[in-house]
């Protein structure tokens, strides 16, 4: 997912801060990616001056939801934090994982990152709360058709 964000002293370029499922976050200013700093989850933002910013991520809740991003002593606001609720209901499906093992830990995985990804979505609350009742009821399955398939491979 991608998120523009204002850092303060970069009012005046556009700052895009990209977080992927499988990926290392990213920052892009002006459509370029900034470098690594010298430090884990340090980035290097450059201005037109020559006085480059350090930004500085830090996890929150785990690594499970967008991390908290600092210029300086300054917290820069990226998007809200997940609230309690919907950390439990994503992690729901997780429970499969103490029916079916690997293969339900499988499908509740998925199902979270999929749950993650639509509840950062701008669209109507009714529609998160429907789509993602889908994902969650899908996921068990998902996880059946799997132990289908992998019963039938195996025997």
């Amino acid at each position: 997912m991608q998120y523009r964000i204002y850092p303060p002293r970069l009012e005046d370029h556009e700052v895009y801060f990209r977080l992927n499922a499988f990926t290392a976050p990213e920052i892009f200013v002006d459509g370029v990616k900034a470098e690594r700093g010298s430090e884990a989850n340090q980035f290097i933002l450059p201005r037109e001056k020559g006085n480059d910013v350090i930004a500085r991520l830090e996890p929150r809740r785990y690594g499970l939801d967008i991390p908290y991003m600092y210029i300086g002593k300054e917290e820069v606001f990226i998007a809200e934090p997940f609230t309690w609720w919907q950390l439990i209901w994503m992690a729901l499906p997780i429970c499969l994982v103490f029916v079916g093992g690997l293969l339900g830990g499988f499908a509740g995985t998925i199902a979270f990152m999929f749950n993650a990804r639509l509840l950062r979505l701008d669209i109507n609350p009714y529609l998160k709360i429907l789509f993602s009742i889908l994902i969650v009821v899908g996921s068990f399955f998902f996880y059946l058709s799997l132990a289908v398939l992998v019963q039938d491979w195996f025997g």
